[in-house]
């Protein structure tokens, strides 16, 4: 049976020190700033919904089940996603200090951009058709789809980095070749600046 409460900043921090370091993840220096007052939603259970729009902070200590997307705020200065299990969703879009234990399964696409503040973390296996780094260092321990990199590291298992993309190959005719729909074609293209077909 799910639950949600709230944690104190010393408990979210026992917390995430219980199941970050498990995958060797790494919080952002801005967690010790937070004031003392502050609290931070805990979902107990699987957390099933049409979609999840993250506007602050959130843990989950079970798997989330999304039939839409996923997503979190630019509009506020220090934001931290983390899920102790899977993410199931359509598409995700990954803004803020991201981390699951588990896998992401994004049935279209990840996009990845924190403004080069924050990183996406993954335990497990990320699997999605098309995975758009542009400006969020991204790391997983398995990968399945093809990845962009335009600006940060990525490293998805041991192999290196994967190579930098250069932009003018990111184009929305070879997003379409990973075997997005339109619909998520589109989705992508509000957050994914895509160079002029004349380029």
């Amino acid at each position: 049976m799910a639950d949600t409460r709230e944690l104190s900043i010393e408990e979210a921090r026992a917390f995430l020190n219980e199941h970050v370091a498990a995958f060797d993840a790494e919080t952002g220096p801005w967690f010790d700033e937070l004031p003392d007052d502050a609290v931070i939603p805990l979902h107990v259970g699987e957390l099933r919904a049409d979609e999840l729009r993250v506007a602050d902070m959130l843990f989950v200590h079970g798997d989330v089940v999304l039939t839409g997307d996923h997503s979190d705020s630019w509009e506020v200065d220090h934001s931290l996603v983390l899920v102790v299990g899977n993410l199931r969703c359509r598409s995700a879009y990954v803004t803020c200090e991201t981390l699951v234990t588990g896998d992401v399964v994004a049935g279209q696409f990840v996009y990845a951009n924190s403004s080069n503040d924050y990183a996406f973390t993954v335990g497990g296996t990320m699997a999605t058709k098309l995975f758009v780094e542009d400006g969020m260092a991204s790391y997983a321990t398995a990968f399945e789809g093809e990845a962009w990199r335009t600006m940060n590291q990525v490293v998805f298992g041991k192999p290196p980095t994967i190579a930098k993309r250069p932009r003018e190959a990111c184009t929305r005719a070879a997003a379409a070749a990973t075997g997005l729909d339109s619909a998520a074609l589109d989705d992508l293209a509000e957050h994914f600046l895509f160079p002029s077909a004349r380029r």
